[in-house]
């Protein structure tokens, strides 16, 4: 809209904004991490192992990996899958063909990642159906793959529009790294007013969040602030 209708739009804020294309946003929060999380929490002797029964029942865990273990773990036959959970209710049995070497530990590099892998590739190329929600619909999914990146569209904005970003350092669907990637190339363009602000422990919705989650809550009373000061600012020229 800026790009196309210099005479009436001066300025435009961009919150949480992807700075790449939704493949490469899809990629962190499917992929990295969960592996950072693996790492850095599961992966208690740095030894690039995670324990089966710890990382099958921690609900951080299964929340970064969609809620659940069924790419890993799957129930099938007890006289050939070993049973690692202690809840009979609702037991889940290690898929053979996920840890081939039978050691009760997943590989980070070898087993986790290679998984993780195959369910973004799955989800990303999976047959178009009817959508029943926007988040996860095929077709949404797909015109985001066929649009430009932010990237290269920021490029064309004309130097008297001004902008700012803001953004979480704790955003876990538009990484604070979407952010920086603006700022510079803004930089590199010599645009003359931009300005970037990003908070620490704050998420996508720009409440408190852990580095893990962004959670729901009020909108950090300073974010706002900021907002109407860059708003304020004579720069601006608003009427």
């Amino acid at each position: 809209m800026a790009v196309d209708n210099p005479d009436k739009i001066k300025n435009f804020v961009l919150i949480g904004a992807a700075a790449q294309n939704i493949s490469s946003i899809l990629r962190f929060q499917v992929i990295d991490l969960p592996l950072k999380y693996a790492k850095e929490v599961l992966d208690k002797d740095n030894d690039g192992l995670i324990s089966i029964n710890e990382s099958s029942t921690d609900p951080t865990f299964l929340r970064l990996i969609g809620g659940n273990f069924s790419n890993i773990l799957t129930i099938k036959d007890p006289i050939i899958n070993k049973t690692y959970s202690n809840n009979t209710k609702n037991e889940q049995l290690l898929n053979t063909q996920f840890d081939e070497d039978k050691n009760n530990f997943i590989s980070i590099a070898s087993e986790l990642r290679p998984d993780l892998e195959q369910s973004l590739e799955k989800a990303l190329n999976s047959t178009p159906g009817k959508c029943t929600d926007l988040e996860g619909c095929q077709k949404w999914m797909r015109s985001f793959l066929r649009s430009s990146d932010n990237l290269d569209t920021i490029s064309l904005v004309p130097n008297s529009t001004s902008i700012l970003i803001l953004n979480g350092e704790n955003d876990t669907q538009t990484p604070v790294e979407q952010a920086l990637l603006l700022e510079q190339k803004l930089t590199e363009l010599d645009h003359p007013d931009h300005t970037l602000i990003t908070y620490p422990n704050i998420g996508h919705e720009f409440s408190l969040s852990s580095e893990w989650f962004t959670e729901l809550g009020p909108l950090a009373s300073y974010v706002l602030q900021d907002l109407f000061e860059w708003l304020s600012s004579p720069l601006r020229n608003l009427r």
